[in-house]
């Protein structure tokens, strides 16, 4: 699960249970209208268990104060955070942050400008815009110029199973209803069973 990123949690027992699968990056949603949204009072929770993981803390159009009273609050956890946006805005707004992000792509954004910014350190690409994206030699020549880090955004752990991956493209996933068996609950041993995680591991291994 080498730089896979797992959006979605929002407890301290889906935090032991990716922790247990090898998840080396966690997303933590801030969106309001997502059904993974971790509250902040249990985001300032969590953030103490994570030990060595990556943090990603998910935005979407929200604004620069609301951001920045975010990180003002979790400041004194002492822990990094790489911020994600999932929405389309000047690059102006991306740059003011002055810290690593990385940006969901949207074919019409001005996604020449956001990911040249000094700041942006990687782009998710969705599995469904793939068409669009492969015919568009100048973003890979932008990705590869200024060595931004590149994830490859399914829908479902089944649509991710059939990803064939490649060594600079790590997988990008939500956790959705697949391990739900209801709102705001996740089915733990259900999230361990996915056969998702014995295809990664033993592609890992067979490197």
């Amino acid at each position: 699960m080498k730089g896979s990123l797992v959006h979605g949690c929002y407890d301290k027992n889906t935090l032991k249970t990716l922790e247990s699968l090898g998840v080396d990056s966690l997303g933590f949603d801030l969106r309001a209208r997502s059904s993974n949204l971790v509250t902040f009072t249990a985001l300032k929770e969590i953030l103490p268990e994570v030990r060595h993981q990556e943090i990603v803390l998910v935005f979407e159009n929200d604004s620069r104060e609301t951001i920045f009273s975010y990180l003002d609050l979790l400041k004194h956890t002492g822990k990094n955070f790489l911020l994600e946006f999932r929405d389309n805005k000047p690059k102006g707004y991306y740059e003011s942050f002055s810290r690593p992000f990385v940006w969901f792509f949207t074919p019409d954004a001005d996604w020449k400008g956001i990911i040249s910014l000094q700041n942006c350190a990687g782009i998710i690409l969705p599995l469904r815009f793939q068409d669009l994206y492969h015919d568009l030699p100048h973003l890979w020549t932008l990705i590869e110029e200024n060595d931004l880090r590149i994830w490859l955004h399914t829908e479902t752990f089944d649509e991710a199973e059939f990803v064939k991956g490649k060594d600079n493209i790590q997988l990008s996933l939500d956790l959705v209803s697949e391990i739900r068996p209801g709102p705001r609950k996740i089915d733990q041993e259900a999230l361990k069973r996915l056969m998702f995680w014995r295809k990664i591991n033993e592609c890992s291994s067979g490197q």
